[in-house]
């Protein structure tokens, strides 16, 4: 039997045989495998609750570092589009991403709070409709 290996597939492998070795070693953050697989899955959980649907896209405003990883498995489990943003795009470069890929959710860290509070300002002044406005839930 020929079995395709996604990633979702390999991080539910390495979780089966490798859940108790450490696998994310993040600045002072460190997961095993089967750690890091609940904390993606909690991810999915929640963006479901949140009403995103399969092929909604998911924006990610990160640093690279594990937060992020967990959005490229967590999104996925969601059967959402991951959309990781360039850190370093001008506010109307990232609207104008945001916008054009009717992003449904954007998912950020509490760094680029006050960054995100300047979308808000500018997605409010947009004429968008609310389809393609971006929602802001909370940062992980």
């Amino acid at each position: 039997m020929i079995v395709p290996l996604t990633p979702i597939r390999f991080l539910h492998r390495a979780v089966d045989l490798f859940g108790h070795k450490e696998a994310i070693i993040s600045g002072a953050n460190r997961f095993t495998y089967a750690q890091f697989g609940e904390r993606a899955e909690r991810l999915a959980t929640g963006l479901q609750a949140l009403g995103v649907q399969s092929g909604d896209r998911v924006a990610y405003l990160s640093f690279n570092n594990h937060q992020l990883l967990e959005g490229y498995y967590g999104v996925v489990m969601a059967h959402a589009i991951v959309m990781p943003l360039n850190v370093r795009l001008t506010p109307m470069e990232l609207i104008g991403i945001l916008n054009h890929a009717s992003t449904r959710v954007l998912i950020f860290e509490n760094d680029f709070a006050p960054l995100v509070r300047q979308l808000k300002r500018i997605a409010r002044g947009s004429k968008s409709t609310s389809r393609s406005t971006p929602r802001f839930p909370n940062p992980i």
